[in-house]
Order: structure tokens, then C-alpha cells, then sequence
């Protein structure tokens, strides 16, 4: 592990929710700080990664910068040589630099990136956008997201961004667009509950296309 990185546990949990929701400016109730989805995005176990994925960087005590670790392994399209090749990758969740440590963000990207071959990034707060490229990262395309609101009514109670005025107007366009009629599914499709997957599912994971990359899953991952 990199010099200065620290390994958090789930003892530490009270501190970085509070180091977290100052960066972030979020309340107690915002879904991404809650003990669950914590302990879920930082301990709870994988395959593809041993141990705590939440890393800190402390000063006297003190958290001054925060990230964690989102695996994935890429498999790049095999050659006329052999197989596809495996690049392990992460995307970092939860990045958070502390303003009374400049450019710690920024030095907690750096060192985690050292735990794997390549770093993924997709989205991010402005601040984030305008650092990336001044880290190192290329942008090499877009990600087009498509959302349906079919209870407007649950997202406007639940919402844990403050929109003042605009949260009417929101209401108002989330009704509209769930009025409009789901299509139906393909004819001879059909959709059942999967509780757990086995290896019945590997000849559809071992699809090895020649012409581009894909992400490697197992059983065991999904």
C-alpha cells in the first residue's frame, strides 16, 4: 500500500460520515453517508478485492482527505496470439479532499491509483471534472443516462437535495413523463427473480468478442 494511505474500518465510520458530509455539504439523511450503503461500499466482502476498500489520509489525528476503492478488470479483445488480456481498474467513489489541506484530494487520487494498472473515472462534481485532466486523465467518451420516474410523488418526499423553487416545477415533470405508457416487452421474452447465479450462467460472462473491450465478471462477483 502506498506510503500515507490508511485502511479504514467500520470503527471509523461516525468520523468519516461527518469528514464526508462537511465536504459534501450534505445532510444527515443523504443517502450515500447512511451506515448501510457504507458499510456496504467499504467492507462487505468481494471476490475481486481483500479487505477494507476505504482509504484516508490523516494529519494529527485528524481525516484531511478520503476515497473508495470501486474494483473492476477489464478484458482486453484477444489476438491472433492468445487470449484476451485482464487490466485491472477501480473507479473512486466517495473522493473527498478537505479544504484545510490543499490539493489533498488530488494526493489521495495519485496514491490509490497505484493500486492498479489503469484508473476509471465517469461524471463527477465540476471541481472533480476541472482537476482530472490535470492528473492525468484523458477523456475518451461520453455516457448517455436515461432515467423514468414511475412514483414522482416518493421522489419528491424523499428527495435529499434542497431545489427551493425549482422542486414544484420538478414534481410537475416527473408526473407528466410517468403518464406516459411503458412499452411491453419483446414478444417471447420474459423476466424471472435470480437469487444467486452459478456457473450456468458462464457460457454468456466467457463471451470473448475479438473487436473490443469488455469488463471481466464471474459468478462469484455478481
Amino acid at each position: 500500500m502506498p506510503s500515507g494511505l490508511v485502511l479504514t474500518e467500520p470503527e471509523d465510520l461516525p468520523e468519516l460520515t461527518e469528514f464526508l458530509r462537511g465536504v459534501f455539504q450534505a445532510s444527515s439523511d443523504a443517502p450515500f453517508v447512511q451506515p448501510e450503503m457504507m458499510r456496504w461500499k467499504y467492507f462487505s466482502p468481494r471476490p475481486d478485492w481483500n479487505g477494507s476498500r476505504s482509504y484516508v489520509l490523516r494529519s494529527e489525528g485528524r481525516i484531511f482527505a478520503h476515497g473508495c476503492v470501486a474494483p473492476v478488470a477489464f478484458r482486453l479483445p484477444r489476438s491472433v496470439e492468445g487470449p484476451a488480456r485482464l487490466v485491472s481498474s477501480m473507479r473512486v467513489i466517495d473522493w473527498a479532499g478537505g479544504r484545510q489541506a490543499p490539493a489533498a484530494g488530488v494526493r489521495i487520487m495519485r496514491q490509490l491509483a497505484q493500486l492498479t494498472d489503469t484508473v476509471l473515472a465517469v461524471g463527477g462534481s465540476p471541481d472533480a471534472v476541472r482537476v482530472f485532466p490535470k492528473i492525468g486523465f484523458r477523456h475518451c467518451g461520453n455516457v448517455a443516462v436515461f432515467a423514468r420516474v414511475v412514483r414522482p410523488w416518493r421522489q419528491f418526499r424523499s428527495d435529499p437535495y434542497p431545489r427551493g423553487w425549482k422542486a414544484p416545477l420538478r414534481l410537475a415533470r416527473s408526473t407528466l413523463f410517468s403518464l406516459a405508457r411503458l412499452p411491453g416487452a419483446p414478444v417471447g421474452w420474459t423476466c424471472e427473480a435470480v437469487g444467486a447465479f452459478d456457473d450456468s450462467i458462464r457460457p454468456a460472462l466467457d463471451f470473448d468478442p475479438a473487436g473490443f473491450t469488455t469488463t471481466a465478471r464471474s459468478p462469484e462477483l455478481l
